[in-house]
């Protein structure tokens, strides 16, 4: 019997390779993990940083799971917002900010790059090896501070505050919170 996709080590291909049931399907599997998690979080004064942080881990992990097999995919405005969606939640909850906070400031104060670009590196540290995994990290950086400079029309309050997200990365100090 023919179907519209397959599913081989946990990856969806659907005709033409367009990766959307891959996609659609990691999404949602995303979602239920983090709703799981979230479940088991204590109720009064909240999951610390930490505890969020793991959380965040274990859904980018399977939100990236196979990244070079559909890199290309990512490249669709269709399918990076799905996955936009997905990684918008997640900061919601790793920086306990307002659902009314833009995409780009919830990506800087949670210190996860947009989801393109965590793509692109998976895909590219693949290719290249772990050799270059440094390198390409630096420059996913430059490319992120560059959207972040260049985005005039969101989160001027929050670049206000983190003008280089370079230091607001690296700072051993200080948790996020709702506060």
């Amino acid at each position: 019997e023919t179907r519209p996709s397959m599913k081989y080590l946990g990856v969806h291909f659907d005709r033409n390779l367009l990766m959307a049931k891959h996609i659609e399907e990691t999404t949602k599997r995303a979602a239920m993990v983090m709703r799981k998690l979230t479940n088991l979080m204590p109720r009064k004064k909240g999951p610390n940083q930490k505890t969020r942080r793991i959380v965040a881990v274990s859904v980018y992990s399977i939100l990236l799971y196979a990244a070079p097999a559909w890199e290309d995919a990512v490249r669709r405005d269709c399918h990076r917002r799905k996955l936009e969606k997905a990684q918008r939640r997640m900061n919601i909850l790793v920086s306990q900010a307002y659902r009314t906070t833009s995409t780009a400031a919830l990506c800087v104060v949670a210190g996860y790059p947009p989801i393109d670009l965590m793509v692109e590196g998976r895909a590219r540290a693949h290719r290249e090896g772990k050799e270059a995994k440094k390198r390409i990290e630096e420059e996913i950086l430059a490319t992120w501070q560059e959207r972040w400079d260049t985005n005039v029309s969101t989160a001027q309050w929050t670049k206000t505050l983190i003008p280089d997200i370079r230091p607001w990365l690296t700072r051993g100090h200080g948790e996020v919170e709702y506060f």
